[in-house]
């Protein structure tokens, strides 16, 4: 993901819910668009759960 973020068209997305106990919910969503060789878009999702301790 690194190598993409550089030069690279693209859109990220992120939407977090507070939870009890000041805990929350992220998730992340990343579109990128670039034509190197045969690769041109990536779509990657990620959903994290934050506690506080």
């Amino acid at each position: 993901d690194t190598v993409r973020g550089s030069n690279v068209d693209g859109e990220r997305l992120d939407v977090r819910i507070g939870m009890p106990l000041d805990s929350h919910i992220n998730f992340t969503w990343y579109h990128t668009n670039w034509n190197v060789g045969t690769d041109t878009t990536m779509d990657r999702y990620q959903l994290d759960y934050v506690f506080k301790f």
